[in-house]
C-alpha cells in the first residue's frame, strides 16, 4: 500500500470509508485520487465490539497523520435515512441479532469527523465506490 500521509506541509486530506456487512466490515483510508492507501477487516462480532474496533481503526489513522475530513459508511440494513429522523443512520428492524436499533454514526463519529451514512451502494459516497477496489 501507499504510505502517503498528511503532514504540517501538506494540505491533503482524506476520506474513511466503512463498508458494515453482515459478516465483516471493511474500513479504508481513501485518497482524492480515490485509491486505497490503507484498510482493515473487522469481523461483525456484538456492536460495541465492532463499532470500538471501527474507532479504534479510524484514530490509529488519524495518529499515523491522516487527515480525514468525512467517513462514508455503507451499511447492511435497514437504515433510517431520512435526515430530520432523530434515529437518522440506525439500523432498524434488521435480521442481524444484537444490532437491532443500533445508531452507527453516533457510534463511529470522531471529533469533528461527519459520518454519512448510507445503504450498501446507494450511499453514493466515494468511500462506499472505493471499497470496492480492495
Amino acid at each position: 500500500m501507499n504510505s502517503q500521509k498528511y503532514n504540517q506541509a501538506d494540505s491533503q486530506s482524506y476520506t474513511g470509508a466503512i463498508e458494515a456487512g453482515g459478516t465483516k466490515f471493511v474500513c479504508a483510508i481513501i485518497d482524492q485520487q480515490r485509491n486505497v492507501l490503507e484498510s482493515a477487516r473487522i469481523p461483525t462480532a456484538h456492536p460495541f465490539e465492532t463499532l470500538i474496533a471501527v474507532v479504534n481503526f479510524f484514530t490509529n489513522m488519524m495518529l499515523k497523520g491522516y487527515k480525514v475530513d468525512c467517513i462514508g459508511l455503507a451499511s447492511f440494513g435497514p437504515l433510517d435515512l431520512d435526515v430530520s429522523s432523530k434515529t437518522y443512520g440506525a439500523l432498524t428492524s434488521t435480521p442481524k441479532p444484537g444490532w437491532q436499533n443500533i445508531a452507527m454514526p453516533n457510534g463511529i463519529s470522531c471529533k469533528d469527523i461527519i459520518v454519512h451514512p448510507g445503504l450498501g451502494t446507494q450511499s453514493g459516497l466515494m468511500g462506499a465506490y472505493a471499497l470496492t477496489l480492495v
